[in-house]
């Protein structure tokens, strides 16, 4: 890949330079090799993409997290899920903003029936 990014970089600059003695014929040869790499490039991204995301789904799989029991003030291991709703509300708006910010839908979030 850094060798299709480097050949990208060498033609970039050929496209770009300007010269008098250039046709435009020239030209757009230049604009086609350089698109044709630049297919290339992203094709290749596009793999390691893919590659990189199925070792993270092997990796996962291969190692679950794994769920520590609570350990309340007296030492004692629960399951027991302790927090106030007025946490959980704040939590879920400030995921809300910060997908938003990252141009990320949120999930709809479910409403009371009133």
């Amino acid at each position: 890949m850094e060798n299709i990014g480097d050949r990208m970089e060498e033609l970039a600059r050929d496209k770009d330079r300007p010269s008098p003695n250039r046709s435009q014929e020239d030209w757009e040869a230049a604009n086609r090799r350089y698109y044709a790499e630049q297919d290339k490039f992203r094709a290749a991204r596009d793999r390691l993409s893919t590659l990189q995301q199925e070792s993270n789904e092997r990796e996962a799989k291969r190692n679950p997290p794994i769920e520590k029991p609570f350990v309340n003030s007296y030492g004692e291991a629960t399951d027991r899920y302790i927090t106030s709703p007025s946490y959980e509300r704040a939590l879920k708006r400030q995921q809300r903003d910060v997908a938003r910010n990252m141009g990320v839908t949120p999930l709809p979030t479910r409403r009371r029936k009133r």
